[in-house]
């Protein structure tokens, strides 16, 4: 539960230096200014983080897991005059409780420091574009900043990452430091931007890099920046795979839902696919770890993954006509989180592909009436963007609910983007619950 009380941690500025300020030339080679927020106190799934500028709410984030969530980065890229700045963030948990971060106050100067070091290097791009057979590969995309003029060990070098969707409406970004050893003043120094961080910006995304380098604490001059695109439509076979994640296991006694993860796989059409789990999961239509899958004539095959167990496991896709095209991809067995009001907790999936049939999921309970002894029957669903309620073929719609007050609620949509989702009891009030979901190109 978020402290009310006690003010959240203050947000890092990795940019700024040790006189609180970062200069322009920093700005216009990283895309903005990059905010670091670290794992506070009771943070838990669902927490919704909103960061502010100057007093004005800039990005939201929620939080879904907290092992790979945190820390949290955002870029601010508007509003950044020269001038003096304050930055800070609220966290409001699913119970409604709201807690405020200490804030920082920055100053962007013009001028120093000068950029005099060339730009990284994405080793693994071909003519400025990075497929998904290398990212799958390399779990990953690699970054490497060659011995820049000067070098010397104990320098830290920090690696600024931005990235952002073909639409533009789904962007996120990293920062890393290392601190450079003698190894290093010859070799260079490689960085690995995750598998999971360029998946979500989708195909036809972009990617770009900087690096500052800071001695004894002092900003020694920023890197000129590199760009490359993602094309995440499969290796030369276009052959592809994208599965939702954070279905809760199976305990159908606890609440009569059966959650899934759920799947596609895209080749060519005919072809056989061998699937396989590494870990406590297991296919619906085989019943096992395994499922021979043949596509269809437009080259597809959904599936469905349950577990008993809350775990990570892993999931695999070969090609038979061709071991050599195969893909995989980490997918997470969560926990129900605790509702606000009379949704007692919630559960829900995200990552499903965009095609318009796959669904993120919702899996929740309710209590069985409200404060008033009326009996709670429904839930109503809102959603925003161009996600519809599958079988309402609409944005808003009342969802009946089963026998022991709980239901599942599929969203489908045919746009890769992120998806706003509002859940409310309409016998009784104060029972809001938002989350947020994502859809994948695919």
């Amino acid at each position: 539960m978020v402290n009310a009380v006690s003010p959240l941690p203050v947000p890092g500025l990795p940019q700024m230096t040790s006189e609180n300020s970062i200069s322009l030339n920093d700005l216009n080679v990283a895309g903005g200014v990059f905010v670091r927020i670290q794992q506070y106190e009771d943070a838990a799934r669902g927490d919704y983080i909103t960061v502010l500028w100057d007093n004005l709410p800039v990005k939201e984030v929620i939080v879904d897991d907290l092992s790979s969530d945190f820390p949290i980065v955002v870029v601010i890229t508007k509003g950044l005059d020269v001038g003096s700045h304050y930055i800070n963030y609220t966290s409001r948990d699913v119970a409604g409780n709201t807690g405020t971060s200490t804030g920082i106050t920055v100053d962007i100067i013009d001028g120093q420091p000068e950029i005099k070091y060339p730009a990284p290097v994405f080793t693994d791009a071909v003519n400025g574009v990075i497929n998904q057979s290398s990212i799958t590969a390399n779990a990953g995309t690699h970054v490497h900043i060659a011995p820049y003029t000067g070098i010397k060990a104990n320098d830290t070098v920090t690696l600024f990452w931005k990235g952002m969707s073909a639409s533009g409406d789904i962007s996120d970004g990293g920062v890393e430091s290392h601190v450079i050893l003698t190894t290093d003043m010859s070799a260079g120094v490689t960085f690995l931007i995750p598998e999971n961080k360029l998946e979500y910006l989708g195909d036809k995304g972009t990617v770009s890099a900087c690096y500052q380098v800071r001695r004894t604490g002092s900003v020694l001059g920023v890197s000129e920046f590199s760009e490359v695109m993602l094309d995440l439509s499969g290796s030369s076979s276009d052959f592809g795979m994208v599965i939702s994640t954070g279905a809760a296991n199976t305990d159908y006694n606890a609440i009569h839902v059966y959650p899934f993860n759920q799947g596609i796989i895209k080749g060519p059409a005919g072809s056989t696919v061998i699937l396989s789990i590494v870990g406590d999961a297991v296919f619906y239509e085989s019943g096992s770890a395994t499922y021979q899958a043949i596509l269809n004539q437009n080259g597809q095959s959904s599936f469905r993954l349950y577990s008993s167990v809350q775990s990570n496991v892993q999931v695999y896709a070969e090609a038979s006509s061709n071991p050599g095209a195969s893909v995989q991809q980490l997918v997470r067995f969560g926990p129900y989180s605790k509702g606000n009001g009379n949704i007692q907790y919630y559960n829900f999936t995200t990552g499903a592909p965009a095609n318009g049939l796959i669904p993120c999921s919702i899996y929740l309970k309710t209590a069985q009436s409200s404060a008033l002894r009326a009996e709670i029957s429904k839930v109503r669903v809102t959603v925003s963007g161009s996600a519809t309620i599958d079988g309402y073929a609409s944005k808003t719609a009342d969802i009946l609910l089963n026998s022991d007050k709980s239901a599942e609620i599929d969203i489908i949509n045919s746009v890769a983007e992120t998806v706003d989702v509002e859940l409310s009891l309409p016998e009784s009030s104060g029972s809001i619950n938002r989350l947020s979901l994502i859809f994948k190109t695919f």
